[in-house]
């Protein structure tokens, strides 16, 4: 369950993060150098190809290694791996030797261009690499873990991959941490491949713990109820038990050491990618998917159909569901604890970012509600149209199907009830700065614009199917039956733009009773300041809708610059003479905001 619904979501956390290092790169590459370097074309062709040479050497040494293991151990003879020992020796020798060149050409570059050390392409290239060594190591690392928990027979080559990746990926990451002064750009790429990192170790110890919770669930439900042929064996290191264990250390490991270095990176817009989608995202809709499938058994069991007569065999999936809900409840309330902790340590924005939280969680609540009506009235429009006597079905289709209908709303509408009234508790106190604020301009229009859309679709399909049965004198209660789903789609997803589309009027019509500012006259910002000039940027940003690009000083630390002195800094902007201004921000918190125009 959880490792279907977490690769459900991995397209769309990778989508979300390779877009927010995008739009990190593009806004914030903001290196003044203007030595061009070797030029973007030689830079690609050399690292890319110092890339493939990373990857085929450490191939060509694992199988060497893996081959003299397994002689060692006795599983082969070297006489008889003579392919392997020959793909290994050529691999390695060939890529061992073209990374030494490539790579003393790339630092022969970084010597005679210092821009070189803060290109794009030598930093996607470390990231590359260790992304490419990281998921070695975690096949490999799995593998070797199933032949200590003794789970399958030794294999030399998955100690050898991982001896081998693991000191490639320590290598680029020594080699990476020394590049010094790094641009915006860089600094997002190097953030991209910890996001990423982070969230692929999560994703593996989510599943490992959910296959260990239904492994020791399963076991006991199996004890109480005696629903197999093993029931009252419970063993406590059991196959399902070790196969799982290996999944939590595995990703455990490759979690927690990104993670740790990442989690307090809070002015990055991957941060916030990964804490709201690949975390938040993930909980509550792990969480939906298992307490939606534990209450469907529960409501089949006493008003629907069930499969089968006992309630052992009935609800032999429970433990399943319960493991999925636990690891759910954990992925959400960790996530919303670092939410919290953000809220507490950085002051910059506490109420976006709460904001954005009550808006993710009500939509996962709307699209849940919407789903149960639009099977419900589904199934409705089958029982109209007497379609149990048109195709064989099973006794007691319709009561399963309004039990999945009224599962989903029975889970859907609490949760989008209550993040909703918040919502709109929070829109009435704040007045025009919550009915303003981008992440609830982003969800009305979203939500307004896809239930829109799902209509005019359903609607365009209800209405062929209709004048296809009457062009062809073939309307009937079959017709209502194939366009069920037409019918009720129309009807949840025109509801729900309905709905939104007054939320967007009432906002509409609210907005020209408060003055709004004027448009800023300044559109472009070079900010000068300390360690945190990206949270500052930011805050300027959200304040001004101004493009902030930061040069970090390397002469002063922490700018202490508290909300009052933003305030007095904002007014100076309002106040500027020109689109383009320099702010500098001195060591002691002063600022001076210098207008300038392009030559």
């Amino acid at each position: 369950m959880i490792l279907s619904l977490v690769s459900g979501l991995l397209p769309l956390v990778v989508l979300g993060l390779i877009i927010a290092g995008i739009v990190s790169i593009a806004r914030r590459d903001d290196d003044p150098d203007d030595d061009p370097g070797i030029g973007t074309v030689r830079r690609l062709v050399l690292y890319g190809l110092a890339f493939v040479a990373a990857v085929i050497a450490p191939t060509g040494v694992s199988l060497l290694i893996g081959g003299l293991l397994e002689a060692i151990t006795g599983g082969i003879v070297i006489s008889e791996s003579d392919t392997e020992l020959a793909t290994g020796l050529s691999l390695s020798l060939v890529g061992s030797v073209a990374w030494l060149l490539l790579w003393r050409v790339a630092q022969s570059t970084v010597d005679r261009h210092a821009i070189e050390r803060r290109s794009l392409a030598r930093h996607l290239y470390f990231g590359a690499v260790r992304s490419v060594a990281l998921l070695a190591m975690l096949v490999a690392g799995i593998a070797l873990l199933r032949w200590v928990f003794r789970l399958d027979s030794f294999d030399g080559n998955p100690p050898a991959f991982l001896l081998v990746a693991g000191a490639v990926w320590f290598m680029h990451e020594r080699l990476q941490g020394r590049e010094g002064a790094l641009s915006a750009g860089t600094r997002s790429v190097g953030r991209l491949y910890r996001f990423g990192a982070a969230f692929v170790g999560l994703a593996i110890l989510a599943t490992g713990l959910h296959a260990l919770l239904d492994a020791v669930l399963g076991n006991a439900y199996d004890s109480w109820f005696g629903t197999t042929l093993a029931a009252g064996a419970f063993s406590p290191l059991s196959t399902e038990l070790r196969s799982a264990l290996t999944l939590v250390v595995a990703g455990g490991i490759a979690w927690g050491a990104h993670w740790w270095r990442a989690r307090t990176d809070y002015a990055s817009t991957i941060w916030r990618v990964y804490v709201f989608i690949g975390g938040l995202l993930t909980g509550i809709a792990t969480a939906i998917g298992a307490a939606s499938v534990a209450l469907y058994l529960t409501l089949q069991w006493f008003v629907g159909a069930p499969k089968s007569d006992t309630a052992a065999a009935h609800f032999l999936s429970l433990p399943q569901a319960i493991a999925g809900l636990i690891v759910g409840l954990l992925l959400w309330g960790y996530h919303r604890a670092v939410l919290a902790e953000h809220t507490r340590e950085l002051a910059a924005s506490p109420s976006e970012t709460e904001r954005v939280y009550r808006y993710l969680a009500a939509a996962a609540g709307l699209v849940t509600v919407v789903a149960g009506l639009a099977r419900v009235l589904a199934t409705t429009v089958d029982l109209l149209a007497g379609s149990q006597t048109q195709f064989t079905a099973s006794p007691g289709w319709w009561q399963n199907q309004l039990v999945t209908g009224a599962t989903l709303l029975i889970v859907g509408v609490p949760l989008w009830l209550r993040y909703w009234r918040h919502v709109e508790i929070h829109t009435a106190a704040g007045g025009e700065a919550e009915r303003g604020a981008l992440s609830r301009r982003i969800f009305l229009y979203a939500v307004f614009g896809a239930s829109g859309l799902t209509t005019l679709i359903a609607l365009s399909a209800l209405l062929f199917e209709l004048f296809q049965g009457l062009l062809g004198s073939d309307l009937s209660a079959r017709t209502l039956h194939d366009t069920r789903w037409y019918i009720a789609l129309l009807l949840a997803a025109a509801g729900a733009a309905a709905y939104y589309w007054q939320i967007l009027r009432a906002d509409q019509r609210a907005a020209p009773a408060v003055a709004r500012p004027a448009s800023p006259r300044v559109r472009d910002v070079v900010l000068v300041a300390g360690g945190n000039a990206e949270a500052l940027a930011r805050r300027i940003e959200q304040r001004t809708a101004a493009r902030v690009r930061t040069w970090r000083r390397t002469d002063a630390g922490e700018t202490p610059l508290d909300d009052a002195a933003l305030e007095a800094l904002l007014a100076q902007l309002e106040g500027a003479a020109g689109e383009r201004v320099l702010v500098v921000i001195g060591p002691t918190g002063d600022a001076s905001v210098i207008p300038y125009a392009a030559t």
